[in-house]
């Protein structure tokens, strides 16, 4: 788990070409494995607290969310993250 969830600290570089082409909407094989939320839930669970806050109660979830600092929600609101969160926070429910 990285401390700062700054690209260059957390992903290595297949990471981050994911991470891209899912932003694209070019991860065909991605999605295929995981589903739609596939890459999303693999960079989700590189930030701290992700597993204790989707195991809560939705507000709880939406909260550790926003308070997440800008250099973690950056990469994630470039997945999407923010607009479906109520929908991955019901996979795991």
């Amino acid at each position: 788990m990285c401390k700062s969830f700054r690209s260059a600290d957390c992903f290595n570089a297949q990471e981050r070409a994911e991470l891209q082409a899912n932003a694209d909407g070019t991860a065909v094989e991605a999605r295929a494995a995981g589903g739609k939320f596939g890459p999303v839930i693999k960079a989700l669970k590189k930030v701290k607290g992700f597993a204790k806050a989707v195991a809560g109660k939705y507000s709880d979830f939406k909260k550790w969310y926003n308070g997440l600092p800008w250099y973690v929600k950056g990469p994630l609101a470039a997945m999407g993250v923010g607009s479906d969160l109520y929908s991955i926070w019901q996979m795991f429910h």
